[in-house]
């Protein structure tokens, strides 16, 4: 029996000199059909309309849920977010979802804001003020921000609306 290393840079399999590796191990994620998409993106708008209308959180977090993972998006995230973060037991989902936000969109306001509410419960100062100095970066003058920073932190206003320093000559 020899051990063979993928080609394609995955798991190790056993064989018996073959070179085969198992290709039940390198399935594709398989491609979503419209019909999977559209009723995702209806589940979204279900889910919001159970969120507004003070319905069943638990219903709601299951229409996300599910809809976030064939169609991810910042706005759906960060809502399911917010209705995982009040369950001890969904915090870190909530945390996951609100960073795979600002990964698909790295100006949705309300991931960060909700990143940085995150951080101040749990006493993570240091990180509030990044998520809100973030904020600052691509949206100046949202006077909500400043003065939450003010408040927090002076020093961390100032260092968020500081000009660029120029570059240094060697």
């Amino acid at each position: 029996m020899v051990d063979t290393k993928d080609p394609r840079g995955g798991q190790q399999s056993r064989g018996h000199g073959s070179g085969r590796t198992d290709d039940a191990l390198f399935t594709a994620e398989p491609l979503r059909s419209a019909s999977d998409v559209d009723r995702a993106q209806a589940n979204k708008e279900r889910a919001r309309q159970i969120v507004d209308s003070g319905g069943d959180v638990r219903h709601a977090v299951k229409l996300l849920s599910d809809a976030v993972e064939v169609v991810p998006d910042a706005a759906s995230l960060t809502l399911l977010a917010d209705l995982e973060v009040a369950n001890p037991l969904w915090r870190q989902k909530a945390l996951d979802r609100l960073k795979q936000a600002v990964a698909i969109d790295p100006k949705h306001t309300p991931a960060w804001l909700a990143l940085a509410n995150y951080w101040s419960l749990r006493g993570q100062t240091d990180k509030q003020i990044r998520c809100l100095q973030r904020i600052l970066s691509y949206e100046p003058v949202n006077l909500d921000v400043r003065e939450a920073l003010r408040l927090i932190s002076p020093a961390a206003l100032e260092q968020a609306l500081a000009p660029p320093a120029p570059p240094q000559k060697p």
